[in-house]
């Protein structure tokens, strides 16, 4: 059931499996996405209400926030992941009522912390080199242009984060929701434009997740926000190993010697950098 109270962090949840770990307590309250046509257990689900349930597969949790900025009744929202949430420190308590409400007092939004590329690639060459593939440079060179024609105040913002080599986690957020309203109206008009200009079947699954969390930075450089970062906390052995791996300093310097010059040498090198 929704917390209708002053404060709601949604726990993203995509199958029973999932939704059954999320944390679920008064401030915490699962949110099972991409539930159009499946049993939800009674759990509050992405299909009600205005809702882009059906685009789950290509926008991943990104229909968990149209849902929460369309038919959430609280005055702040946040968006975590059943397995990943915020808190005070590494290895602190997550974040509670009294924690975010003394956070946003002074800052506009509460984040992840923001960390930096592998080989300190910009964001534009992050998606592109590594993925190696051409689709990529074609998806962001297109969001550019429906920028150019749509929203040409955001356009110094995009090419500024573009070029940055320092990157945020899984579109997590906590903030007053008349800001994330802002945000929804600036970033589902784009995507909606950009899913009419490209062919989704040419992508892997989760598209527009995996875009947003480059462009949920341009919105916050254009309006110039003022934001809290604090630490990611990760649920599960398995994550929590990858995470430590990735953070790993020799991990991370033998991935930028070896695998990187590899995937660049096999990158189409005709894509223009911002």
């Amino acid at each position: 059931m929704e917390n209708n109270g002053n404060i709601t962090i949604y726990v993203i949840s995509h199958n029973i499996e999932s939704i059954k770990m999320a944390k679920n307590d008064d401030l915490y309250t699962p949110l099972f996405v991409g539930a159009e046509k499946k049993d939800t257990l009674g759990f509050l689900a992405d299909n009600t209400g205005d809702n882009i349930s059906n685009k789950n597969k290509d926008y991943a949790e990104l229909t968990g926030f149209y849902w929460m900025c369309k038919n959430s009744k609280s005055d702040i929202i946040g968006l975590n992941h059943y397995r990943r949430y915020l808190s005070k420190s590494k290895f602190g308590k997550l974040l509670n009522s009294e924690d975010i409400t003394y956070f946003l007092k002074e800052h506009d939004l509460i984040i992840p912390k923001i960390y930096k590329n592998l080989d300190s690639l910009s964001n534009y060459e992050n998606f592109t080199v590594l993925n190696t593939n051409d689709p990529f440079v074609f998806a962001y060179d297109t969001t550019r242009e429906i920028i150019r024609e749509k929203t040409p105040e955001y356009l110094d913002a995009f090419d500024y984060v573009m070029k940055s080599n320092l990157t945020t986690h899984s579109n997590i957020f906590i903030g007053h929701k008349d800001l994330m309203n802002r945000y929804a109206d600036w970033i589902f008009p784009l995507l909606f434009e950009l899913e009419n200009r490209i062919n989704l079947n040419d992508y892997p699954p989760r598209l527009m997740g995996y875009l947003t969390e480059i462009y949920f930075q341009v919105w916050i450089k254009h309006l110039d926000l003022k934001v809290k970062e604090v630490e990611p906390k990760f649920i599960g052995f398995n994550l929590n190993l990858s995470k430590f791996l990735a953070k790993n300093p020799l991990i991370r310097k033998f991935y930028e010697v070896f695998i990187i010059p590899y995937k660049k040498k096999r990158y189409i090198t005709n894509y223009k950098k911002y």
